[in-house]
């Protein structure tokens, strides 16, 4: 029996993939959370703790995509 990801999940899922470090992107989450000026560990956290949307945006910018595209998938 397999278990469905909860949004917070599958929006970390979505940041980790888009950390892939081409076209300026950072390679891995600490590095994002560097240029966001974050506290290193903190984006783990949002598998279990709901970010805030602007700091959502802020990673989203970072990663040169959409807030929708990190929480929804689209």
């Amino acid at each position: 029996m397999s278990k469905e990801l909860s949004q917070q999940e599958m929006c970390l899922e979505r940041i980790k993939q888009s950390c892939d470090g081409e076209n300026g992107r950072p390679s891995n989450l600490v590095e994002l959370a560097k240029r966001v000026d974050f506290a290193a560990n903190s984006i783990y956290k949002w598998n279990v703790q709901k970010p805030t949307y602007d700091k959502v945006f802020e990673v989203a910018k970072v990663l040169n995509t959409t807030v929708e595209y990190l929480i929804e998938g689209k």
